[in-house]
């Protein structure tokens, strides 16, 4: 049995490492950190451009329809990289609609959060 990652998973877990390592420095989380708001809302927007945000929402709405494992190879690298933000919490909600909304519920917020 193999326990490694798909290629599309090493993909993802490279791509990820890269932009991060790139777009969110310890530099960048600090000045994030010190914002009252302390939302980056134009890094988020690339977020979005990347289809993190619509990682495991169904295609039909809009997203990539990845698995959890996909899920977690990303987040491992979030917390690698201490990516400020509501990105867990987001996808938890993400998850839920996807897993136990109302037909209204999907169309109305699953292509919104997918980005």
């Amino acid at each position: 049995m193999d326990f490694g990652l798909s290629e599309t998973q090493e993909q993802l877990q490279q791509s990820a490492r890269d932009f991060l390592a790139r777009a969110c420095p310890a530099a960048f989380v600090r000045e994030v950190m010190r914002d009252a708001e302390g939302f980056p809302r134009a890094f988020y927007r690339q977020l979005a451009e990347l289809g993190w945000t619509g990682l495991i929402v169904p295609e039909a709405y809009g997203g990539s329809a990845l698995g959890m494992l996909d899920l977690a190879v990303l987040t491992e690298e979030i917390g690698r990289a201490v990516m400020p933000g509501p990105f867990l919490s987001s996808t938890l909600a993400t998850l839920a609609i996807a897993q136990a909304g109302s037909a209204a519920q999907k169309k109305q917020w699953l292509p919104k959060l997918a980005g």
